[in-house]
């Protein structure tokens, strides 16, 4: 009886009838290929998105600075500081809304002074590349180069950061 078993469970009987397993494990592994090189373009494109986003921050960040150097006098006087801000931003938002990111639809919204700028924020401030021969409020020994806001008009400003964010009405989207 075991004998008879043995012979029913030959290489030749579990070959019969399994003509298409190939076909199933083909559509399978070019399903999970096809997935994964889906995969590999999603995080490309989402790293590429970054990168470019970064480019653009890098950009307006240049703008709103030579705004704010260049803007010294406006029509014959002296600019005032809340003037040379006010042109730093509004060259800010001009350059960020005339550089459209593939994958992102619609407006970026504006970049303001304030924490509450649907675009981003501008802060003016020093930049401090060592630390300076008397200590800095705001900027640690230990943590030089540095950028510390301005409180109030500062003449010696001499650097902008901008934090850019896009809202979560405008998400970024995925090429497919």
């Amino acid at each position: 009886m075991l004998v008879g078993k043995l012979k029913y469970l030959s290489i030749k009987s579990l070959r019969r009838g399994q003509a298409g397993i190939y076909l199933v494990l083909f559509s399978l592994m070019l399903t999970f290929i096809l997935a994964f090189i889906a995969l590999v373009v999603a995080i490309g494109y989402l790293t590429a998105g970054e990168a470019r986003f970064l480019r653009v921050t890098n950009l307006v960040t240049l703008a709103a600075i030579e705004k704010f150097e260049q803007t010294q006098t406006i029509d014959g006087h002296q600019a005032s500081f809340e003037e040379r801000r006010t042109a730093a931003l509004t060259r800010a938002n001009d350059v960020f809304s005339r550089n459209h990111l593939p994958g992102f639809e619609g407006d970026y919204g504006l970049i303001t002074a304030s924490a509450d700028g649907a675009g981003g924020t501008m802060s003016i401030g020093k930049w401090y590349r060592e630390a300076p021969p008397t200590p800095t409020p705001g900027c640690p020994a230990a943590e030089y180069p540095c950028f510390v806001e301005s409180q109030g008009a500062d003449p010696s400003a001499n650097a902008i950061k901008l934090t850019l964010r896009n809202s979560s009405s405008n998400p970024f989207k995925l090429p497919f």
